[in-house]
């Protein structure tokens, strides 16, 4: 055998930090704002639960518009067109393309558009919120960091949420089912042609 000295020298000791004695309990302290098993501190959670509920808000009120183009007297009845569509994005996109071959009146017509171009917009943040990648909160939680891809792209992008922002994004969402249930109200003339 060997002696010491002819053999590599001793690895000298780590210079990473060693953990305290308490690191368990320094890291739940740490994570005690945050819902539990995520990067997402809990001041986020009411204003994105409301995002989920006032979307479903919305979802429903696409049905019924769609079952309303379609003069269909119960919704089971129109259940056979909108159920057959998953996602809020594609049951948007049908009722476009009903209403465009359906609203006459130019009246109605300009303002569905308006309510089609706000869903548009509202339903692309909603899905980053819903579907992007949650990467974290700033140092003292009053953003989030969402990751998300483009749909039908290769690149990836950014965006720093704040609570209040979620909370108006989940209000507007909910705003657009009113004024989509409101539209038949006020259009009743909607597939009307002018003289």
């Amino acid at each position: 055998m060997a002696s010491r000295s002819s053999r590599a020298p001793l690895k000298t000791p780590s210079r990473r930090r060693r953990l305290s004695p308490n690191a368990l309990e320094e890291v739940k302290q740490a994570h005690r704002d945050y819902v539990a098993g995520t990067l997402v501190p809990k001041k986020f959670l009411k204003p994105l639960g409301y995002l989920m509920v006032w979307a479903a808000t919305f979802e429903h009120a696409i049905d019924q518009a769609i079952y309303t183009f379609f003069s269909f007297d119960h919704p089971d009845k129109g259940s056979i067109i909108s159920a057959r569509f998953s996602t809020l994005g594609t049951k948007l996109d049908v009722l476009k393309v009903i209403a465009e071959l359906s609203v006459k009146n130019p009246a109605a017509k300009s303002a569905f558009n308006k309510i089609m171009s706000d869903a548009d917009k509202f339903i692309g943040e909603r899905n980053k919120l819903t579907h992007g990648d949650w990467k974290g909160a700033s140092g003292d939680d009053s953003a989030l960091k969402i990751t998300y891809k483009a749909q039908g792209k290769l690149t990836v992008s950014h965006k720093w949420y704040y609570v209040e922002e979620v909370m108006a994004i989940a209000e507007s969402g909910l705003g657009l089912s009113d004024r989509l249930w409101a539209f038949f109200r006020d259009h009743p003339d909607w597939n009307v042609s002018p003289p």
